[in-house]
């Protein structure tokens, strides 16, 4: 998906544009590293399945103000109508 969104407690209903989508399209990983970008950090998530996965956030805060740090437990997640399935 393009837009992944990243957070420490699991998606909650209200994270999603179809509430039946809740318990679906997240993974549960750990920060690897990151990279503060000035206007972006990009952060690196090795998820339980061991497959890493980039996430890119605006940074509309400080990056240690709202607790995202190397080694911490995070939800990546997604909307389901965000994904598109690549043929070729």
């Amino acid at each position: 998906p393009e837009k992944i969104g990243i957070q420490q407690s699991p998606p909650l209903v209200y994270d999603y544009d179809n509430p039946a989508e809740v318990g679906f399209n997240s993974a549960r990983g750990r920060i690897h590293e990151l990279a503060y970008l000035g206007s972006q950090t990009t952060y690196h998530v090795v998820l339980d399945s061991g497959m890493t996965i980039k996430v890119s956030k605006a940074n509309d805060a400080r990056h240690d103000a709202i607790g995202l740090a190397v080694g911490g437990e995070v939800y990546v997640w997604w909307w389901g109508s965000d994904v598109v399935v690549l043929t070729q």
